[in-house]
């Protein structure tokens, strides 16, 4: 009871009250901001605590001061509130800011500066939802249910991704990520590799933002099999309760695992030789590890994976009347949805349809040859094709491909 009471007192500091004074009564907060400006800190803002956020906006912020697009004398601050994924970052990362700290009343005391005050944060968040005040210190009216202060448009959004693209272009060989030592011995205990080869295996059960269907256990057989035979130790990541039909390959079970929390995710991507992953939060956790991985069954075409050793199978749409939708007008479909809430999948008006089974393991086969190679191979023709349907989006600036071989499977998609 009391914890409920706490939790909704500090909600409507945060989404109210916080917000209040910093539009209505920023000369109260003006003497704590002086002292901020005289010591040149500079809070890092809008890193969201969600797998598929806290990850990639750290390594936003980190490849930012690698680069000097920021200035790199300023005395940079990460203030958060002590939950599963800042404490795990902090735990490995907090060496990388001037100030790190986890502390519920550090976090509430600074968050009306930052928020009334712009010229004093750097803003990492690549999620289109934002905690601080949009730059002319309005912000829209929020949903009650939600916790954020303002949405970004999702043109702005697929800009903010491109950029952060844009970085990783300019800094292949940094995974700043992985510049950390795990000292947990726990992982050792679950997991007895000997010596093999790991492979991580994730599927996603909800229907949510990129997936339009829960994954079909079933097609992920070929690959797992294929994996097994290649001297692969399988272990089961995520969240999601590993399927049945799994055990027979005699995969770990991490994600129902005592042990199974952001900081052992972020060890096991440390470790891991490929993956593959249903499109979730949780591919990112790949892409800034450095790990080769298959990105299955998103049907949102303009943000694929950005590394280089990954390949793509995106989920396809069909029309309820008949018909299926090209690749063009399904990234239309995407682009032109409702710029508030969640960027589901048009269920009704449209069916969707996940990868096979063999095209799940000829992408696991295409993506095991790109990773034994020393430089990557060109892409194909169809491969060029669908890297040019959106050109001003994050598919474009990506260097991950999509699987020749589904492709060349749906090639009337191209055109």
């Amino acid at each position: 009871m009391i914890k409920s009471i706490l939790s909704s007192i500090q909600f409507h500091y945060e989404i109210v009250f916080a917000p209040f004074l910093a539009e209505r009564v920023r000369w109260v907060l003006w003497p704590l901001y002086a002292l901020c400006k005289a010591f040149r800190l500079c809070f890092v803002v809008n890193i969201v605590s969600t797998t598929g956020h806290i990850v990639v906006e750290l390594d936003y912020f980190f490849r930012a001061l690698f680069l000097k697009d920021i200035d790199p004398g300023k005395r940079y601050v990460w203030l958060k509130k002590p939950e599963a994924y800042s404490l795990a970052c902090a735990k490995l990362y907090s060496d990388r800011f001037w100030l790190c700290f986890c502390n519920r009343f550090i976090y509430l005391l600074f968050l009306p500066i930052t928020m009334a005050f712009p010229d004093i944060i750097f803003d990492a968040g690549i999620s289109r939802l934002k905690w601080q005040l949009p730059k002319k210190r309005k912000y829209k009216e929020f949903d009650r249910g939600a916790s954020y202060l303002h949405q970004i448009s999702k043109e702005e959004g697929l800009a903010r991704m491109t950029e952060y693209y844009r970085k990783l272009k300019r800094s292949p060989e940094k995974f700043p990520l992985k510049e950390t030592s795990f000292a947990d011995n726990r992982l050792k205990e679950l997991v007895s590799i000997d010596g093999k080869k790991v492979a991580l295996i994730h599927v996603k059960d909800i229907v949510r933002n990129a997936i339009a269907l829960p994954t079909d256990p079933n097609t992920y057989l070929g690959a797992l099999k294929y994996l097994r035979n290649s001297g692969y130790c399988l272990i089961f990541v995520g969240r999601e309760k590993m399927p049945p039909i799994f055990k027979q390959y005699g995969i770990v079970n991490y994600a129902e695992s005592e042990i199974a929390d952001f900081y052992h995710d972020l060890h096991l991507f440390s470790i891991a030789e490929i993956a593959l992953i249903s499109a979730s939060g949780i591919s990112v956790l790949a892409d800034c590890m450095d790990v080769p991985y298959l990105y299955l069954n998103s049907w949102h075409l303009s943000v694929p994976p950005f590394s280089k050793k990954s390949i793509s199978i995106p989920a396809l749409m069909k029309r309820s009347s008949g018909g299926w939708v090209s690749f063009a007008e399904q990234n239309r479909i995407y682009k032109t949805l409702a710029d508030v809430g969640p960027e589901n999948f048009p269920h009704g008006e449209y069916i969707p349809r996940n990868a096979s089974e063999e095209e799940i393991l000829m992408a696991v086969k295409e993506l095991e040859a790109l990773k034994n190679t020393q430089t990557s191979p060109p892409l194909t023709t169809l491969q060029s094709q669908f890297k040019y349907l959106d050109p001003a989006s994050p598919l474009f600036y990506a260097e991950s491909r999509c699987c020749d071989f589904f492709l060349l499977q749906h090639k009337a998609l191209c055109g």
